[in-house]
């Protein structure tokens, strides 16, 4: 009678294995995987043209996976192009957000800038702030790049709800493009 309850224990736990490792397989196969499409937040300077002489007005945007709280970073710009700037809260800033710059390194073409609230941006791009800039009126025609950096402000996302987003961020720079004035 031993031998045979022994033999029942060994392959009801057999079949246990079996149907789990089934399981397991199953659930792997329904269930959707996540890509770094899906997960990856760009944080993008939006290229645009200005005039020589007139202000211009850069869009700074996050493709937001529907989780970020609060956004940090710090803008980097050609000083001899581009003076005073001013930035403001973007349209697709969450609901009761605001925006707040450390100006301390501006006469070295950086500024820093930080979105905050209480609540989390819905998932797409939105525009998290913008910077209007003066353009020299002596400008040359070209395409100057504003950047990131950590310095003033060091990058950083974190989600409303407490909590460093670090690992699944890229910041991209952009352009912008001054071309010649009317004769």
């Amino acid at each position: 009678m031993k031998e045979s309850l022994e033999s029942r224990i060994n392959w009801n736990s057999k079949f246990l294995l079996v149907a789990g490792i089934m399981l397991i397989a199953t659930l792997i196969a329904v269930l959707p995987t996540q890509t770094n499409a899906q997960t990856t937040r760009n944080i993008r300077a939006v290229s645009t043209t200005a005039t020589p002489g007139q202000p211009v007005t850069m869009s700074f945007v996050i493709d937001s996976q529907g989780n970020e709280g609060t956004v940090q970073t710090s803008v980097v710009f050609p000083t001899s192009i581009l003076s005073n700037p001013v930035v403001a809260i973007g349209s697709g800033a969450p609901n009761g957000s605001g925006v707040g710059t450390n100006t301390s390194q501006v006469a070295q073409g950086r500024i820093g800038v930080q979105v905050f609230g209480p609540n989390s941006y819905t998932a797409g791009t939105k525009q998290m702030f913008t910077i209007t800039f003066n353009v020299a009126p002596g400008a040359a025609a070209g395409t100057y790049p504003v950047t990131f950096s950590s310095t003033p402000s060091p990058q950083s996302v974190s989600a409303a709800t407490g909590g460093a987003i670090l690992t699944d961020v890229t910041y991209q720079p952009g352009n912008i493009v001054i071309g010649t004035t009317a004769a």
